[in-house]
């Protein structure tokens, strides 16, 4: 073994001369973190894996990109593209909704008050709005 190395620093971030190996086993939650198997995880904190030794970081808090308004409050909202463009579709708890473009904070009117929800056709008890991603260039 080479001066100054010893065979922990093989197994541990930063140490030389290599990095640590992650595994694809998931995560296990069901023992405690010493007895789980080294290619799994204990937690996964902002890193969601998409595929074999594939792992995307998720988005970091950043600055606000849309403000409720007066006397309302932002009860769903959904991301997503259209083309190269991400957008959120802003549901607020007037039954109004906004398209926010994410990159530049332009706004679009969806529907207007009472639009989706609550209206007095559907009471306060109705379902919160929802919205899905239909192929690339899909709109909620």
């Amino acid at each position: 073994m080479p001066e100054g190395q010893s065979s922990v620093g093989n197994k541990f971030a930063g140490a030389e001369p290599k990095f640590f190996i992650i595994g694809d086993k998931g995560i296990n939650t069901q023992v405690p973190r010493e007895s789980i198997d080294d290619a799994q995880y204990s937690w996964l904190e902002n890193v969601q894996p998409i595929g074999k030794d594939n792992r995307k970081a998720l988005y970091d808090k950043g600055a606000s990109i849309y403000t409720a308004a007066t006397g309302t409050t932002i009860i769903y909202d959904y991301f997503y593209n259209i083309g190269l463009n991400t957008y959120a579709a802003v549901f607020q708890s007037d039954g109004s909704a906004v398209q926010v473009n994410t990159a530049t904070n332009a706004q679009t009117v969806i529907a207007a008050a009472g639009t989706f929800y609550p209206t007095p056709a559907l009471p306060l008890g109705t379902p919160l709005p929802a919205a899905c991603q239909s192929a690339e260039s899909g709109v909620p």
